[in-house]
C-alpha cells in the first residue's frame, strides 16, 4: 500500500479510540471508505508506516485513493474531484498530490509573504504595470528558491514508486487550486501544467505550478472579479502517452440541451485545446447513449462515462478524456458552468481557421489579455501588433519577406502566437544569452525548439 500518512494518522487514531471504546466520527466523513475502519489488520499495518515512515511526507504527500484527497482544502478541487472519482471507481490515473501544506511551507521560508501581501492589497483598478511588477518578482522568487530536504526527500520518493507505473515513466504536473469554477468565473487554463516530466524535472515543475497561480494574467481575473487569491496543491499523475483524447460536455455546449457532446482527436488532447486539427464531433441524447449505433463503441464509452460523472458530482460536467492501448482515461472533471456554456457558444464565432502543419502558442498575449478579445478588437490590435512585436523585428534580423508568414490567429476569442515566429526571433541567441521570460512561449518552457528552423538567409 501508499500514500501519506496524514490520512493515516487518523484512521489510526480511530483504530486506538476502538480500542480504548471512544468513537472517532470523522471516520464516516466520506462514505467510500467507512468500512476501512472495522480493518484492523490495515490499521496495525498504518501504525507500522506511521512508527517507521518520515514524518515530512505525513503532512505533504497525499495519494489519490486516500480520504483525504478528497477534501479541497488540502489538495484543490481538481485533485478532490480525481480523487473522489476514482474512489468512486472511475479510470483516474494513479497519482498523488504534494499539498496545500507544502506550498504554504515554502511560501514562508522563501520570502514571499511580502509581494503576495501586497498583491492581496490591490483593487479592482490596480495599475497593470504595477501587476506585471509583483508577478515578476514573486515568478523570480519560485525559481531561485529550493524546495525543503524533506520535502524533496519526500516528493521523489513518492515519484519513485509512481513511476514503474507510468509506460514511459514520466509524468504530468498539475495544478489544482483551492478556488474552483463557479457560475460567475471559470479558471480554465490560467495554472500550468508540465507533460513527460522526469524525476529530475520534477522540483521544477512543481515551482512552476505554484508560480502560475501569479501570473499577470491570473492576478487581473482575480481582481476583476473580486475573488480571493487561492492556494495550490500539485498533482502528480502517470502521464499517459494518449493514443485518441478529447472533451466531453454533458450538456450541449452551445444550447444548452441534455445531450452529449463529445470531441476527439487523433493522439494528445493538446492539438485539440492548440487549435491545430479540427476535431471529430459526436453528439448523444442520454438515451441513445447504450444503444447499438453509428457512433464508435469507444465514444459511446466516454458518454456513459459523463454521465456518470454527472450522477457522481450532481451537476452537468465537463470532462477531459484520454484512450491508451484501447483503455479509457479520465484526466479531469469539472462543473460546466452557465457562464462557460454561454462563453463557448460566444467565442466558437471568434475563432479564425489553422492548418495541421501550424502550431500556437498563447505565451506573449497570455499576459497582456486576461480575458478573450472581441473581433472588432482584435481587428485594431492585431495589425500593430504583429508589425512592431514580430515582423519588425523579423526584418531587422534579415529574414526576407516577413509579411508572408502567418504571424497571429484568434482561437475562441484569445490570439495566439504562431510558434514559428519565436523559433525565428530567438534562433540566434545561445543559451546563456536567451531571455528567461522567451523560455515561456515554448511548449513546456523547451527553448530548443527555436534550433529547428534555419538561420536566416546571408
Amino acid at each position: 500500500m501508499h500514500g501519506s500518512e496524514a490520512a493515516v494518522q487518523e484512521d489510526t487514531s480511530f483504530f486506538l479510540l476502538c480500542l480504548t471504546g471512544g468513537v472517532d466520527l470523522r471516520v464516516f466523513q466520506h462514505p467510500l471508505n467507512w468500512h476501512k475502519s472495522c480493518e484492523g489488520v490495515i490499521m496495525l499495518e498504518k501504525l507500522w508506516r506511521i512508527a517507521t515512515g518520515p514524518k515530512m511526507s505525513r503532512q505533504i504527500i497525499l495519494w489519490l485513493d486516500e480520504r483525504e484527497a478528497c477534501n479541497p482544502a488540502s489538495v484543490g478541487y481538481k485533485a478532490a474531484r480525481l480523487a473522489q472519482a476514482l474512489q468512486g471507481g472511475f479510470p483516474v490515473p494513479s497519482g498523488f498530490c504534494l499539498t496545500v501544506g507544502a506550498y504554504q511551507e515554502f511560501i514562508g521560508q522563501c520570502g514571499l509573504k511580502e509581494p503576495l501581501e501586497k498583491v492581496s492589497a490591490l483593487g479592482e483598478e490596480a495599475d497593470p504595470l504595477e501587476i506585471t511588477s509583483l508577478s515578476r518578482q514573486i515568478g523570480e522568487a519560485f525559481a531561485a528558491g529550493s524546495l525543503p530536504p524533506e520535502m524533496r526527500e519526500a516528493l521523489l520518493r513518492a515519484f519513485d514508486a509512481l513511476a514503474p507505473q507510468a509506460p514511459q515513466g514520466t509524468v504530468a504536473v498539475r495544478s489544482s487550486a483551492t478556488i474552483e469554477d463557479v457560475a460567475q468565473a471559470s479558471f480554465a487554463g490560467q495554472a500550468a501544467t508540465f507533460l513527460n516530466v522526469s524525476r529530475d524535472g520534477l522540483e521544477e515543475a512543481v515551482k512552476g505550478c505554484w508560480a502560475s497561480l501569479w501570473s499577470p494574467q491570473a492576478i487581473t481575473y482575480r481582481l476583476r472579479k473580486g475573488l480571493p487569491h487561492p492556494e495550490m496543491a500539485v498533482l502528480i499523475q502517470v502521464m499517459i502517452p494518449a493514443e485518441m483524447a478529447g472533451v466531453a460536455f454533458t450538456r450541449d455546449p452551445t444550447t444548452g440541451e441534455e445531450t452529449v457532446v463529445i470531441e476527439a482527436v487523433r493522439g494528445t488532447g493538446e492539438a485539440l485545446v492548440s487549435g491545430r486539427v479540427q476535431p471529430q464531433r459526436y453528439a448523444l441524447k442520454p438515451s441513445e447513449v447504450s444503444k447499438p449505433s453509428e457512433i464508435p463503441p469507444e465514444i459511446r464509452q466516454v458518454a456513459r462515462m459523463a454521465l456518470a460523472l454527472e450522477g457522481l458530482f450532481g451537476e452537468p460536467q465537463d470532462v477531459e478524456w484520454c484512450y491508451y492501448q484501447r483503455r479509457l482515461y479520465l484526466l479531469q472533471s469539472r462543473p460546466l458552468t452557465v457562464e462557460n456554456l454561454l462563453r463557448r457558444r460566444a467565442w466558437e464565432l471568434f475563432t479564425e481557421p489553422s492548418s495541421e502543419d501550424e502550431l500556437w502558442c498563447n505565451g506573449f498575449f497570455n499576459e497582456r489579455f486576461s480575458e478573450p478579445l472581441s473581433p472588432l478588437g482584435w481587428s485594431i490590435i492585431k495589425p500593430l501588433v504583429e508589425e512592431l512585436a514580430f515582423r519588425d523585428p523579423l526584418r531587422y534580423m534579415g529574414h526576407r519577406h516577413p509579411e508572408e508568414l502567418r504571424v497571429t490567429r484568434l482561437y475562441y476569442g484569445r490570439p495566439y502566437v504562431n510558434l514559428r515566429v519565436f523559433q525565428m526571433i530567438y534562433k540566434p541567441f545561445p543559451d546563456f544569452l536567451l531571455p528567461e521570460g522567451a523560455r515561456g512561449y515554448f511548449p513546456n518552457r523547451d527553448a530548443r525548439m527555436r534550433k529547428e528552423v534555419p538561420f536566416p538567409p546571408s
